[in-house]
């Protein structure tokens, strides 16, 4: 007897899966993973001009997986750190994500 079919992912289900949350290597410095941070917010901005809102919102999940759940787990991260508050107010990519959220779905 064959096994059960999963369903498909619907198309905002399959973006998330492609920005998936990274466990901290504590071997690599905070400043890696700030520099992936700043790759990341311009590879975003680089699909936000080309209109690309598939990739787009694929970048800024991982922007803010990045600077929400991975960064804060890492040995040196400070809670007051002026370079942690700068990305974190930089945050605002998630109510860019929430929208285009909204609109692929619409689509798809």
């Amino acid at each position: 007897m064959p096994a059960p079919r999963q369903p498909a992912l619907d198309l905002v289900g399959y973006l998330n899966s492609q920005a998936p949350t990274l466990p901290v290597n504590q071997a690599l410095s905070l400043a890696h993973y700030y520099r992936s941070a700043d790759l990341a917010q311009a590879q975003a901005a680089a699909y936000r001009v080309a209109k690309n809102e598939e990739q787009l919102y694929v970048m800024l999940m991982r922007f803010i997986s990045l600077v929400v759940e991975t960064v804060p787990k890492h040995r040196h991260w400070e809670t007051n750190s002026a370079q942690h508050d700068k990305y974190r107010q930089q945050v605002v990519a998630a109510a860019e994500a929430e929208r285009l959220k909204i609109i692929l779905r619409t689509k798809h």
